[in-house]
């Protein structure tokens, strides 16, 4: 099986190098739709990273690959937020949510609801309505279904501050995973 797979990705990795920038734009099928190729790519990068940490989990060494692939993970989910807050949320206009990543891809995320619609932002002058500041691998291993919503508020590296009880229909709604 391991020969096979290794064969498989030479031709897949071959085939990826011979495509143009129209080949890279042209839309097709996805897990999520219509997507361009790349989309479809990079989605395959979400999966074969997470499942690579999935394997880690179950072996007990989760070390987490601090590389490309978890730079794509954590930049789709930090991307999916807005649509977390405004849809499934359903936030009232005027909530403020704060997200504080720590580790190696920190980051601090800020969304807004305004008519209806959440949006990142740049800066509020005002305090947001609930902030959980946690470390980026328990981040996505919420965003990709690996931990309850209990267990990553739970977590000693978790802290929320604010509205609790919107922090965890937040968590609860936080799977972003196709």
């Amino acid at each position: 099986m391991l020969d096979e797979l290794r064969v498989q990705c030479v031709r897949s990795i071959a085939a990826l190098r011979t495509l143009d920038d129209a080949g890279w734009e042209k839309i097709g099928w996805s897990p999520e739709g219509e997507r361009p190729y790349h989309r479809f790519q990079e989605t395959r990068v979400v999966d074969s990273w997470i499942h690579l940490q999935d394997i880690r989990d179950a072996f007990l060494q989760p070390e987490d690959d601090h590389g490309p692939g978890e730079e794509i993970v954590v930049n789709r989910f930090e991307s999916g937020l807005p649509y977390i807050v405004g849809k499934r949320l359903k936030a009232p206009d005027g909530t403020l949510v704060r997200i504080n990543l720590s580790g190696r891809l920190a980051r601090s995320v800020l969304i807004g609801v305004r008519e209806g619609r959440a949006v990142a932002l740049s800066d509020s002058p005002d305090a947001p309505t609930f902030e959980i500041t946690t470390p980026v691998a328990l981040f996505w291993r919420r965003a990709a279904g690996r931990i309850s919503a209990a267990a990553f508020l739970a977590a000693s590296a978790t802290q929320v501050r604010g509205n609790h009880d919107l922090a965890r229909s937040f968590a609860d709604s936080l799977v972003i995973m196709i």
